[in-house]
């Protein structure tokens, strides 16, 4: 896959960041994709045992296939709004690639996101690893959650306050 070397260990540098930053009440699953979406580890509190099955998830992440980027965004949107209605969701997704293996198209993926988002409204980051990632397929996923979207950039600052950005919303 395109996300090999310099791009994949800057992502797990990220995702690493972001585990090591949540607190004990947050609940996290992690998917990852390239052909198609597969959920890593479960959604639950980020516990010390979660907390080191995530970590491990993350070390053994490798590149390969394509990017159905799509797929899985709605894979883990739906996973946030099956949680109980009282918590405010955040989804985050980071790609390097075009979208180039999804079964779901772009527009019925935004439909959905916008339509779950008046049930339950989900925060949505998007953060893009390298020049060929889509950052025109990135902006048109925030822009479904509204004011709950975001592309970021893939810098270790903008990482960092990612997760405290997201705590504003909770």
């Amino acid at each position: 896959g395109s996300m090999d070397g310099q791009k994949l260990q800057r992502v797990k540098d990220a995702l690493l960041i972001l585990i090591d930053q949540a607190d004990v009440e947050d609940e996290i699953a992690l998917l990852r994709f390239s052909d198609k979406s597969q959920l890593l580890v479960p959604m639950a509190p980020v516990s010390d045992s979660q907390r080191a099955a995530l970590k491990r998830a993350v070390q053994g992440l490798s590149a390969n296939g394509n990017t159905a980027l799509l797929d899985a965004t709605l894979e883990g949107y739906n996973l946030l709004l099956a949680q109980p209605k009282d918590k405010i969701g955040g989804l985050i997704v980071l790609t390097d690639g075009e979208e180039n293996r999804s079964n779901i198209r772009l527009n019925a993926l935004t439909d959905a996101i916008q339509k779950g988002n008046v049930q339950n409204p989900l925060v949505v980051f998007c953060i893009a690893y390298g020049g060929e990632a889509g950052t025109r397929t990135l902006s048109s996923i925030t822009a479904a959650a509204g004011a709950l979207g975001q592309v970021r950039d893939s810098d270790p600052a903008s990482i960092q306050r990612l997760y405290e950005d997201l705590q504003k919303y909770f």
